[in-house]
């Protein structure tokens, strides 16, 4: 099937730069709690192609937590480096003293600007939820997953393709809605 959308990644020869990805299941990211998943790599889209990095859970963060605090002077969320955009689902796993969210419940990042973002409990900034407190809040991107090479995969230049591996069911990701044909990323090194 042709790709609506490619998922690509730069990286540069010899570097180690983390492939990074939200993996989905359908329209929706995938929970990949109590999940065991795999990254590989290799020469060609096809079946035929050599593998560059065999597939391996080795160097394989699933969901990576971040730490979020409440800031009372714009009524966001704030978090460094955060890598959310609008109408990203967030689970929290502690809240610390925050109050408007817990643990229970999946959100949804809208007004995402530099380091701040707000919450809704239902996408497109519907049901936004009103916060308050204090302290330190953590939490992971439903489906997140990243890859930090652990050798030689980017020794070489030219265009590999990877891709990231749920054991239940057996299924290669991403998969994004716009990417219908098995979800490869291209991995270009220069």
């Amino acid at each position: 099937m042709k790709r609506e959308r490619d998922v690509k990644f730069y990286a540069s020869k010899n570097g180690s730069e983390v492939i990074s990805t939200v993996l989905y299941k359908g329209d929706e990211p995938f929970n990949l709690t109590g999940q065991t998943v795999e990254f590989g790599m290799w020469t060609s889209d096809s079946a035929g192609g050599t593998a560059v990095q065999a597939r391996t859970s080795t160097g394989v963060e699933i969901q990576p937590t971040q730490t979020a605090v409440f800031d009372s002077t714009t009524g966001k969320m704030r978090c460094a480096q955060h890598g959310l955009v609008d109408n990203q689902k967030i689970k929290f796993t502690d809240i610390g003293s925050t109050t408007g969210i817990d643990t229970t419940k999946n959100f949804y990042t809208h007004d995402v600007t530099g380091d701040y973002f707000s919450l809704s409990l239902e996408n497109d900034a519907k049901n936004p939820v009103t916060l308050g407190g204090s302290g330190n809040a953590v939490f992971y991107i439903v489906g997140h997953v990243q890859y930090t090479p652990q050798g030689s995969e980017y020794a070489n230049v030219g265009t590999f393709y990877a891709g990231f591996f749920s054991e239940t069911p057996e299924e290669l990701y991403p998969m994004h809605p716009d990417q219908n044909d098995g979800g490869m990323i291209e991995v270009i090194v220069q």
